[in-house]
């Protein structure tokens, strides 16, 4: 019995240790937020358990809609005052995500596509707007110099008109006129169909995107081309 009376004693021993050593150490647990100090005493402060009963009015998905709504009311109502998207609202008919971002793999065709589509490019429609040139005279210099036609440059005049272009312009007519949309009568009516071109009718994916991929190369063609033309420009000093 000494002996058992000896393990008692010695796991009481230490338990007080044990409890007297954690009395001594400062809690770590506390934080500024989890407690309060009531005359000098440190008190935890109890865990708040309250939540805001479910409303469906101000569910999460019912907000999202709201912004949704709220923003697509907001881009209708730029759209249709905004001068500069003049071009873009003629085919622009519905808030919806294009299908050639999907279609056209190259980049920078795929970029240049967007920039004519939303007049980001440096046509002297645009140019002139920034320069307070009166639209009859953002003339096509091209058409100036070459022909003494005062035409303006714009979106339609790039993609049908300007005979700095002509020569792709006619190989690009040939292969979109092998494309399965049968109302295309030019380039610029591509354009208009590419916001509602699906796949239907018998028309499938590949078809659309050998579509929207031989119209995309063309617009890069003419950008770089027009670049070129105006870099000589510059350098004869014209």
């Amino acid at each position: 019995a000494d002996h058992v009376s000896s393990y008692i004693t010695l796991i009481k021993n230490k338990t007080n240790s044990t409890n007297s050593s954690m009395r001594n150490t400062p809690n770590t647990n506390f934080t500024p937020n989890n407690f309060i100090i009531h005359h000098g005493i440190r008190k935890i402060l109890p865990v708040q358990k309250l939540q805001p009963l479910p409303s469906e009015r101000f569910s999460i998905i019912h907000i999202i809609k709201s912004f949704k709504n709220h923003f697509r009311d907001v881009w209708d109502s730029n759209l249709s005052i905004s001068t500069k998207l003049s071009y873009y609202r003629i085919y622009k008919l519905s808030f919806m995500k294009e299908p050639y971002l999907d279609l056209v793999d190259n980049c920078k065709d795929r970029h240049n596509l967007t920039r004519l589509r939303i007049s980001a490019h440096h046509l002297e429609i645009e140019r002139g707007r920034y320069r307070n040139v009166p639209k009859e005279n953002r003339i096509c210099f091209w058409c100036k110099l070459c022909l003494g036609s005062d035409i303006i440059e714009n979106e339609h005049h790039l993609l049908n008109e300007c005979d700095l272009y002509a020569t792709n312009r006619s190989i690009t007519s040939q292969k979109l006129s092998t494309a399965p949309q049968s109302n295309i009568t030019s380039i610029t009516n591509t354009i208009h169909l590419i916001p509602g071109i699906k796949e239907e009718g018998g028309v499938t994916v590949e078809e659309n995107a050998h579509f929207f991929q031989t119209l995309a190369r063309f617009i890069t063609f003419c950008f770089k081309r027009r670049k070129k033309f105006q870099e000589s420009l510059n350098s004869t000093g014209e």
